[in-house]
């Protein structure tokens, strides 16, 4: 009898044994799936995507240079952004043969400008300049420059083109809008970035009192204008005009336009004034991605 206790007390330590056992987890035992750390995606940044542009300044600006005392000249000036310095490259159309034409950035604009050189330019020989100033394209966009080509070294006095820098800012351009056919007028034309649109501003100084003048904004430059408008302009009124056209800006500073203003509803052949847009390439930089990548993003316009 005492021999078949013991083997059973010793049967029932067994069974208390294995299952103690049995409920121990291993401390091996993998975690489970959802606990396992998951790495950031590749394409996250801190800041929601890649660095926009610290200015998103254009690179590269194009001015007409409209003629001056009827030279039969005009031609184009290309002011490109080369660090604290500018490349300015001239192509003129007309010049007299074996005529080396002294030329210079100038403070002021083509109505009223400064005759004292800021920026002296390497003189027009055969119809072609290139010079690098000391001073940065920035610097150069605001709105207080134009570039004027003298008849020779020997008739300073006489200006045979002339165009204005204009004044470029983020989503904004003003350019200056030069009287015409010994108007007395002159004035500025601000457009601004809305969308798919441009609202333009027209200020005019020197307007008769109580003339309503037509304007628009035409296709080609102020030497070589299309008589047909492009984008009409409410009439400038008290020296003032405000439009919105459904054009952007971007696609008005990529092609070949000019706003002008007619003296009056009855004399739509006589120009007032007239302002060449700049043509403007190269702007800086993207904004940020929206789906936080380093994707590239359409250039902003200024």
């Amino acid at each position: 009898m005492r021999k078949l206790v013991s083997t059973i007390g010793i049967l029932v330590m067994l069974a208390l044994l294995a299952a103690c056992g049995g409920a121990a987890t291993p401390a091996t035992s993998p975690a489970p799936p959802s606990a396992a750390p998951s790495a950031a995606p590749a394409s996250a940044s801190p800041t929601g995507g890649a660095a926009a542009s610290p200015t998103g300044e254009p690179s590269e600006v194009t001015i007409q240079l409209g003629t001056l005392n009827n030279s039969g000249e005009s031609g184009t000036a290309t002011l490109t952004a080369a660090g604290a310095q500018t490349k300015v490259v001239l192509s003129i159309t007309g010049q007299p043969a074996g005529v080396d034409q002294p030329t210079h950035i100038h403070e002021g604009n083509c109505t009223t400008l400064n005759p004292a050189p800021k920026y002296p330019l390497t003189d027009v020989k055969d119809g072609k300049s290139e010079t690098t100033v000391n001073a940065s394209l920035s610097d150069l966009l605001n709105g207080g420059f134009g570039i004027n080509v003298h008849k020779s070294a020997s008739d300073l006095p006489t200006y045979v083109v002339c165009g204005d820098i204009p004044k470029v800012g983020p989503n904004e351009v003003t350019i200056h809008l030069n009287q015409q056919s010994a108007s007395g007028e002159s004035g500025t034309a601000t457009l601004t970035a809305a969308g798919n649109q441009t609202k333009v501003v027209v200020n005019l100084t020197g307007q008769p009192a109580g003339v309503d003048q037509p304007s628009h904004i035409h296709e080609g430059n102020c030497t070589t204008l299309n008589p047909a408008p492009k984008y009409p302009l409410t009439d400038i009124k008290d020296g003032k005009s405000e439009t919105t056209v459904n054009a952007s800006l971007s696609e008005l500073t990529s092609g070949n336009y000019a706003i002008n203003v007619h003296k009056s509803a009855s004399e739509l052949t006589t120009y007032v004034v007239c302002g060449d847009l700049p043509i403007i390439g190269g702007h800086g930089g993207g904004t940020e991605s929206p789906a936080g990548g380093s994707g590239a993003s359409p250039m902003a316009m200024p």
